[in-house]
């Protein structure tokens, strides 16, 4: 702790937790701040992590909900966590208080039903407090638009890579595999439900005003809505070094048909079985309905000219023996690499797969131009 801090703590303390969320994802931000005079040392001049980690920090001054907006989304965290809304503080994180993956959509459904608003998934992920999702839906009513761009899903790394979600239309299906890539941050969008999509990923890509090399990633379907920001991003005079393509289709593709087991039905069963054992019940219909919009886009996409990005793409299927291209070739100017991916089409992202699969990646783009 700096000298003469003293009477400044509490400002030091509001400024971290006004700072760290925006560069760090909300299961990484620190639940308690103790500030110290010193650090305990060993012996040997080096820090004592043993003696810190027996120290108990006292609570953070609970500040509680200020406003009537603010006091209805304690409620619904509150019911969600199964907590007293009594205990929800303005400016814990949702994550911080006990929350999940899981437990987000959940809240996700609970605000539809309570305040007829539909909140995407990431916006949550990006602003978990009770004031800043406050903060957020005011915004959003004044300007008319509750759609998030884009959500940083692990730490703040570079070069990023820009993430386009599958079938569900939720970047959230990239969350596993992004606490484990190691060289590249991860930002994911949800699916847009508006014509303009293309030109709002540009746009929200060219916000970030990086001079790195861009990176896309695709998922499933989403490899089409990557493959056109590629495209606008090229054409706006934004060079972009690489898409990584994870088992992804283009439309027509016969491997993306019934008898595959990758058909469009196929695909929402799977998603509705999925959301009925994790007791998902209220947002099903609105889960189900968002991803028949998204795979309506996928069959009518217009496909870009070639691009000239480089191609990464890693099929499931015989790890040896990958099912080709699939016609990504005839897409870019660039080179294209095919490797076997780990898993299935539907478990390729989660558990052990996806540490195998963030490994693959990770060495495909540091043998390419994507580092």
């Amino acid at each position: 702790k700096e000298e003469g801090l003293n009477n400044g703590d509490d400002l030091l303390v509001q400024r971290l937790r006004e700072y760290l969320p925006a560069c760090l994802p909300d299961y990484m931000v620190p639940a308690q701040f103790e500030i110290l005079d010193t650090l305990p040392k060993t012996p040997g001049g080096k820090v004592d992590r043993t003696a810190l980690q027996k120290r108990k920090p006292a609570l953070d001054t609970f500040v509680p909900p200020a406003t009537p907006l603010e006091r209805t989304l304690a409620r619904l965290f509150a019911s969600v966590l199964d907590k007293n809304e009594e205990t929800i503080p303005r400016d814990r994180g949702f994550f911080q208080l006990g929350g999940n993956s899981l437990s987000l959509l959940r809240l996700t459904a609970e605000i539809s039903r309570e305040l007829s608003l539909d909140v995407p998934v990431l916006q949550l992920f990006k602003t978990p407090t009770v004031r800043g999702l406050a903060s957020f839906i005011a915004r959003s009513a004044a300007e008319g638009d509750t759609h998030a761009a884009v959500a940083l899903l692990n730490r703040d790394g570079h070069p990023p890579i820009f993430c386009f979600p599958p079938f569900t239309g939720l970047g959230l299906s990239y969350l596993e595999l992004a606490r484990q890539i190691q060289n590249h941050s991860i930002y994911a969008f949800d699916y847009i439900e508006r014509e303009d999509r293309v030109a709002r990923y540009a746009d929200a890509i060219l916000g970030f005003q990086t001079e790195e090399p861009l990176m896309l990633m695709g998922y499933s379907v989403g490899g089409v809505p990557a493959l056109q920001v590629a495209a606008e991003l090229e054409r706006r005079g934004r060079g972009v070094a690489g898409l990584v393509l994870l088992d992804c289709f283009l439309p027509g593709d016969a491997a993306f048909g019934e008898e595959s087991g990758l058909g469009e039905e196929r695909l929402l069963e799977a998603m509705k079985t999925s959301m009925e054992e994790m007791n998902l019940d209220l947002e099903q219909d609105e889960a189900l309905d968002r991803a028949r919009h998204y795979l309506g886009f996928f069959r009518e996409a217009t496909l870009p000219a070639p691009v000239n990005a480089d191609l990464y793409l890693l099929a499931c299927g015989q790890e040896d023996n990958p099912r080709g291209h699939r016609g990504w070739n005839e897409l870019t100017n660039g080179k294209i690499e095919i490797i076997g991916a780990k898993g299935d089409h539907y478990r390729m992202l989660s558990g052990g797969f996806a540490i195998e699969n963030a490994a693959l990646i990770d060495r495909l783009l540091k043998t390419g131009n994507g580092t």
